[in-house]
Parts: structure tokens; C-alpha cells; sequence
């Protein structure tokens, strides 16, 4: 049997219904229907254990992330230059949901200076999301998506290290898309006649889950794409008849279409004007140190700001606390940020009384680094404390 709803045997019938007992903490949450169980099964081979341990991180991730409140989250205007995933248009010759992903031409280099990685992840996350929801609602039962991926004309800046790691806590075996978005990938059809995009493949091959590569079908040109959707269903600007509402066979309306990043969307300031500001503490780091700011926080509630910079490459940047008692535990761990290229900011809601540490890391074997940086306290009411 499939494992979908409609295709479930008895063995697969009681495995979901141990794992819905065993999930009777969290039954109120709409989100964990027939459907969404059985995608985490079908990821774990109906192991149910597994399946479980698998969708409790989801839970707790998505808490973390608050992508259930992500319509209040001000999205940046940046992000209107970031590749995303398409509602569904179309369906595949199997009756599959396709969507579509164009990277052709993406400005790697100009997304890296306008946010974080971390913030990246966030948009990647919200625009899967809102794909994930649109297909649920016409997918009965759930099978997941075709997307169609434009990664024609790449530039080198794919290979960029910032842009790697972005990809691989996205892509890989341990990351977002595999443990949080199970099966939601039906099929994927890559577009592809560049040499980086070979060079990028063969990276993903290596930390990808097997299955995944098993639903990926390489193309180089839009004409084979007819192997897999019917003329009348794929979109004019990949060689077929949909057109939107407005005649345009592109569906700009839907999908977008990267293009080069104004400068004026950049936020990497010049480090000298961070030299002359007495609000930020400037220090060279050694190779291999760190340095670390305590801050003393008496009342729960309250929350620990930071701004760092640094001349020339990356750092590390995480917060310790330690208690009454003297144990020190990690409240975020160390994460590599690269804040060269664009500033680190960030804040943490203490939900403990005791001292906060803020690391801060020169990774570097061989060299020192220069940073600018402010660290701070803020009540509720954002009125500083320190």
C-alpha cells in the first residue's frame, strides 16, 4: 500500500492511530490531521517512534520560528527579489500540483547584503509554507507538489560560502525542508544547462536524502518538460498554453523572476562610520578567540539586544546564561554569521533571572578581525535597562 489515506493497510491503518494516541497532548492543534500524520510516517517507513520524535521537533520548530503567525510578520521589501514558490498552477501528468521556482539569474551576491542567512531561511520557510497550505487545500488525500526549478544562467556567487551554507541548512538530510516539510516534494524537475548548476548538484547529491534524489528528474531544455505536464497545463513561458488572468504567459502575478538587486536595499554599511560611534565598543578579535559581554538581568521578561559588525569576515555568535547555581547552560548556540557583509541583529527574551554571556567568535585560523559591536537590555516597554 501507498500509505495515503485512501490507500492504507490494516498494518499502516493501526500505526496511524498509535501515533495519534500517542499525540493526544497536541490533539488540539488543526494542523494534525489524517494527512499531515501520514506524511511523517511514510517519512519514517511507519516506524512509529520515529515518526513521532520527527514531528514533536516539527512542533517545537515551528514554534520556534512563529511561522503559525507568520501573516503579522512584516516581510521586507527586499524580498520581492527572492525566488519563491508558486501557488499551484497546473497539474502534472500524474494530477499532481506543479509549481514553479525560478532561480535564473538570481543576484546571490545582493540578497547576502541585504539580510542575514538566518533571515533567508526565514522567507525560504514562510514562502514553502504558504506553498504547503495552498496544496493542502486541494489535494485530497495529500501527495505533495511538482515543482519545476529554473536554475539556468547561475552565477558563481551560488558557490559563495554564505550562500552554501544557506542551502545546506535548507537541503540537507538534517535540514529544513526534509524534517519540518516531509514529503512534500512529489517530483522535481530541474531546468539546468549551466556548469555551476553541475557543480551545485553534485554538492546537493551529497547531503540530500536518498529519497529526495530519487524524485528528481534533470532537463536542459523547456521542451522536455512535456514529458511530465501536458501542454494545456504547464504555462506558456516553459512552452506551454496556461496564461494568467491578465494573458501574461509568464504568470508574473505568481511567480517571481529574480533580477539584480538595487544597492539602495543593501544594509552593509561602511565599518569606518562604526569607528567614530561611541554607541559601539570596537575590539580586534586574535585567530581563534572570542570575547564575552555579561550582562546581569534581574526581572523575567526583559530582553538581550545585539549589533555586530565586522571589518572583514565572518564570526561566531552565541549567549550562555548561568543561574544561582552556577551551572552554565546555552540559551543560543554558537551560529556562524556573516556579518561583513551585512550586520547581525537580533534579540532574546530572558525567561530567566541570572547572567546572560554574549560570545562572540573570531573563527579565523589565520587572522585577526576588527568588530564593531552593541549589546544592550530592554524592558518590555523598549526602554533600555543598561
Amino acid at each position: 500500500m501507498s500509505g495515503f489515506s485512501n490507500d492504507l493497510s490494516d498494518e499502516q491503518t493501526n500505526a496511524l492511530a498509535i501515533m495519534r494516541e500517542h499525540l493526544s497532548d497536541v490533539s488540539s492543534n488543526p494542523l494534525l490531521d489524517d494527512d499531515y500524520l501520514l506524511r511523517f510516517l511514510r517519512a519514517r517507513d511507519f516506524e512509529i517512534t520515529k515518526a513521532e520524535s520527527m514531528l514533536r521537533q516539527c512542533l517545537k520548530w515551528r514554534d520556534e520560528i512563529d511561522i503559525e503567525n507568520r501573516q503579522n510578520r512584516e516581510i521586507p521589501e527586499f524580498a520581492k527579489f527572492l525566488p519563491n514558490c508558486s501557488p499551484p498552477i497546473g497539474k502534472d501528468k500524474d494530477g499532481t500540483p506543479v509549481m514553479y521556482c525560478n532561480y535564473d539569474g538570481q543576484d546571490v551576491k545582493g540578497l547576502l547584503q541585504c539580510c542575514q542567512v538566518k533571515d533567508l531561511i526565514w522567507l525560504n520557510s514562510y514562502s514553502v509554507e504558504k506553498a504547503d497550505v495552498a496544496v493542502k487545500a486541494i489535494s485530497k488525500p495529500y501527495k505533495g507538489a511538482t515543482f519545476i526549478l529554473d536554475y539556468r544562467n547561475l552565477g558563481m556567487d551560488m558557490l559563495s560560502k554564505p550562500n552554501l551554507d544557506l542551502q545546506y541548512q535548507l537541503n540537507s538530510n538534517d535540514g529544513i525542508f526534509a524534517n519540518y516539510y516531509p514529503e512534500f516534494v512529489n517530483k522535481i524537475i530541474l531546468i539546468s544547462n549551466s556548469t555551476v548548476m553541475n557543480i551545485l548538484f553534485k554538492l546537493y547529491k551529497a547531503i540530500a536524502p536518498k529519497h529526495t534524489l530519487s524524485k528528481i528528474e534533470l532537463v536542459k531544455d523547456i521542451k522536455d518538460l512535456k514529458r511530465f505536464i501536458d501542454e494545456d497545463q504547464l504555462i506558456g513561458y516553459y512552452g506551454g498554453t496556461l496564461v494568467d488572468q491578465d494573458g501574461d504567459p509568464k504568470f508574473s502575478s505568481k511567480i517571481t523572476y529574480p533580477s539584480k538587486i538595487p544597492k539602495s536595499y543593501y544594509m552593509a554599511p561602511s565599518f569606518a562610520d562604526y569607528e567614530l560611534n561611541s554607541d559601539y565598543t570596537k575590539v580586534d578579535i586574535e585567530r581563534g578567540q572570542e570575547i564575552t559581554i555579561e550582562i546581569e538581568v534581574n526581572t523575567i521578561g526583559f530582553s538581550i539586544i545585539w549589533f555586530v559588525l565586522s571589518k572583514e569576515g565572518e564570526l561566531e555568535i552565541g549567549i550562555n546564561f548561568k543561574g544561582e547555581s552556577g551551572e552554565v547552560e546555552t540559551v543560543e548556540p554558537m551560529a556562524e554569521v556573516h556579518c561583513h557583509l551585512c550586520p547581525e541583529s537580533g534579540s532574546k527574551i530572558c525567561s530567566k533571572v541570572g547572567i546572560y554571556t554574549v560570545v562572540i567568535k573570531n573563527n579565523a585560523l589565520l587572522k585577526k578581525k576588527r568588530v564593531a559591536y552593541n549589546v544592550d537590555v530592554l524592558k518590555e516597554d523598549g526602554h533600555d535597562v543598561i
